[in-house]
């Protein structure tokens, strides 16, 4: 493996976190661990589906790890590999299944085994050798090529020309963006589509196919779509890809159904089938209505076409989805934060203008994750993003309570946290995130809002949003620029009603595109900062007054800790962020690092990108006001769509000594922690077994559960 950049090699000795909720399982009653039991199958069986979205050859390499981890090929592999290749192959299985795919979930990148394809090659003739009937080498080789295959434009995911994506298949970069205007123009949901250039009998089309179990023949849009070399092809809509996957999600969601705990349940999974068999978004939109209105389940669960992190245009959602158990006792503390709303969002550093006339509670609940399928398990989530259900009936925060407290005990020698606040941190940096990750879903994505253009009202002269006159503000918006010396476009409208807003049908990941992600993150990232100094906030999660000062230090340290990890996820090569969070948390740094005191900076990195900061009443002046100029720029430019006003792009270009501080971070990555998962009873049992802390526990928490929940194997 000489050859392989390291980069691209499988992580090696990674944490494991182990989410074990078996206990707390054992004592739901008997129907809701039936119910949970159901959800959970029709999560996994979805699975099939992001594999595909993440890469074409993903599936068939899972077929492989199937076959291979598999009875009795599984115990087998212990007498034909060493200890250290029988290592390597479980950590490459356990880092693609927990990835769902042959890319990083977090950063986008390609990563191959640290077994030579020889030794690969070899053990799969070993293992058909000792096994009656094994074809585990006519697997390896319908998919060998594309394991160890790291050609340039297989190394990233990204747009088409340069990188590697399924979201659009066969076409330019230039031809996706004008698919993508096409569908905003004729007003085609984009979260469940596909789109492919095909042969229509003799003539090239693009087809945009929808997600469902119904399949059709395809429907001519009317549209024409103008390619790079100048011939046109016209635009077409199908149904029905994914459609035997979905099939099975479906067969277990009725059966879910028909164990609901209640009516509005029965309701919330009724539309979601419809999703599934039909392939309407609006289904999906009410499905996540009636979610929101179930507000204190005892099982929880959300699926469907979800996050847009991965389609490089930033309109397509990947398929995922979990079931998790709530806390009762961690949920009252959140609980008492949401209650604070009427406190805490008249502390935020912007007009109330941009705020929501009147803010809708969300339920906040603190869960233990049961099953997930996703390409990587978050600390806390804010659902649904249909502005639509959040405008008008609310939201849902939820903290991963055994992720979080799993990922936050995994190493004693953080990086880029000096020695002398070493201990310190390692003292309350759980309660620290645990307020930030609160703060962060809450009152960041839970905080402002986007403003509509009422085109009809408007030519009457009445403003149904905002008073007529209302200034726009100038100052507020352009706060970060003067900081940080960016330059400003050059006129700005003197009122509101004069500024770019939401045409009717318009969206925030419409309007902004691929960094409509990132600036979300930067949004709630930036507000979780600015309000963890919130005596208001502190009192709920019970931090004394003496334990203030440090803290709060540690919050910042913490931050901006994860900022400067974060420059692993810029890639030189190709110029561009491969990770939101990241990208978002780099603005962050940036915008800080400006902050001075006569002309000396108040927080610095050293050599090594160890963050140094001062003590907590200097942090809380001069860098906390520049985080508040930050957050109010996003804010509103989020607000009106003025994409011109945002700072953002400009606060994530990485240049000059930054690429030699991101050359400090890449020499101390470590690798991310991967989580095992229980294993669902098979059809007719009712045990769940406990999710194991090793290799095999990670393994055997996502591959076990598909194969049950999909039936391709009988394991």
């Amino acid at each position: 493996m000489d050859d392989i950049p390291e980069e691209f090699l499988c992580s090696q000795s990674f944490p494991i976190g182990c989410l074990d909720v078996s206990d707390l399982f054992e004592k739901l009653p008997g129907p809701l661990q039936q119910y949970a039991i159901s959800l959970s199958r029709a999560v996994w069986s979805s699975f099939p589906i992001t594999l595909y979205q993440v890469s074409k050859e993903s599936p068939i390499i899972f077929k492989f790890i199937q076959k291979i981890f598999s009875e009795p090929n599984r115990n087998i592999l212990e007498k034909i590999l060493t200890s250290d290749e029988l290592t390597q192959l479980k950590e490459y299985a356990a880092m693609f299944l927990t990835q769902a795919g042959c890319y990083l979930g977090f950063g986008d990148k390609k990563f191959l085994p640290r077994l030579p394809k020889s030794r690969l090659e070899s053990m799969c003739k070993e293992l058909d050798s000792k096994v009656d009937g094994s074809s585990i080498f006519d697997t390896f080789h319908t998919c060998i090529e594309s394991i160890y295959s790291l050609e340039d434009t297989e190394k990233l995911l990204g747009m088409p020309n340069k990188n590697s994506t399924t979201y659009f298949e066969g076409l330019t970069d230039d031809e996706c963006e004008r698919v993508n205007q096409a569908m905003k123009d004729l007003k085609i949901p984009f979260e469940n589509t596909i789109i492919k250039a095909e042969m229509d009998k003799d003539e090239p089309v693009i087809v945009i196919h929808f997600a469902s179990i119904d399949i059709e023949e395809p429907v001519d849009t009317k549209a024409v779509i103008t390619c790079s070399d100048g011939s046109t092809k016209r635009l077409l809509t199908k149904k029905g890809i994914f459609s035997d996957v979905l099939k099975t999600v479906v067969v277990h969601l009725e059966e879910a159904k028909r164990q609901a705990p209640g009516e509005l349940q029965s309701k919330m999974l009724e539309y979601l089938i419809n999703h599934y068999k039909h392939g309407a978004l609006k289904d999906h939109i009410d499905y996540s209505a009636e979610w929101v209105r179930d507000k204190k389940p005892i099982v929880e669960t959300y699926q469907g076409f979800i996050e847009t992190y991965r389609d490089p245009t930033g309109l397509r959602a990947e398929m995922e989805g979990f079931v998790a158990l709530v806390n009762v006792e961690r949920t009252e503390t959140y609980t008492s934060l949401v209650s604070k709303a009427d406190i805490i969002l008249p502390l935020l550093p912007w007009d109330s203008l941009f705020e929501c006339k009147s803010f809708t509670a969300p339920a906040y609940t603190a869960l233990e994750v049961l099953s997930f399928s996703t390409t990587g398990l978050p600390l806390a989530i804010n659902l649904p993003n249909f502005d639509v259900v959040t405008r008008s009936i609310g939201s849902k925060n939820m903290t991963l309570q055994n992720v979080l407290s799993q990922r936050m005990c995994a190493d004693e020698h953080p990086t880029f946290v000096p020695e002398e606040d070493r201990l310190e941190y390692l003292r309350i940096i759980t309660p620290c995130e645990e307020v930030m990750t609160s703060l962060h879903e809450l009152y960041g994505h839970g905080s402002g809002r986007c403003i509509k253009k009422d085109v009809e009202a408007e030519s009457e002269g009445t403003f149904t949003d905002f008073p007529k006159d209302a200034a726009f503000p100038t100052e507020a918006i352009s706060g970060i620029h003067k900081l940080l010396g960016l330059d400003l476009p050059m006129s700005l409208p003197k009122t509101l009603a004069e500024a770019r807003r939401y045409q009717d049908g318009e969206t925030y990941n419409g309007v902004f595109g691929s960094i409509a992600s990132s600036i979300e993150e930067c949004r709630a990232e930036s507000v979780s900062l600015y309000l963890c100094s919130c005596w208001e906030v502190l009192h709920v999660f019970g931090i004394k007054e003496e334990e203030f000062d440090s803290f709060v230090r540690i919050c910042w340290l913490g931050m901006l800790r994860g900022c400067v990890a974060g420059l692993e996820f810029y890639s030189p090569e190709s110029e561009c962020w491969l990770q939101a969070h990241c990208r978002a948390r780099f603005a962050i740094l940036k915008t800080v690092l400006a902050a001075k005191i006569d002309g000396k900076p108040i927080i610095t990195l050293d050599e090594n990108a160890n963050v140094h900061l001062p003590d907590t009443e200097v942090l809380l002046k001069i860098p906390r006001d520049f985080i508040s100029a930050l957050v109010s720029n996003l804010t509103m430019s989020k607000a009106t769509g003025e994409t011109s006003l945002c700072a953002f792009e400009k606060l994530t270009e990485v240049d000059g000594d930054w690429l030699a501080i991101r050359e400090a971070v890449v020499r101390q990555k470590k690798p991310r922690m991967v989580f095992s998962q229980c294993i669902l009873p098979s059809i007719g049992d009712e045990r769940l077994i406990p999710a194991k802390k090793d290799l095999d526990g990670v393994i055997d928490g996502v591959m076990v559960n598909v194969t049950r929940a999909t039936g391709i194997l009988k394991i």
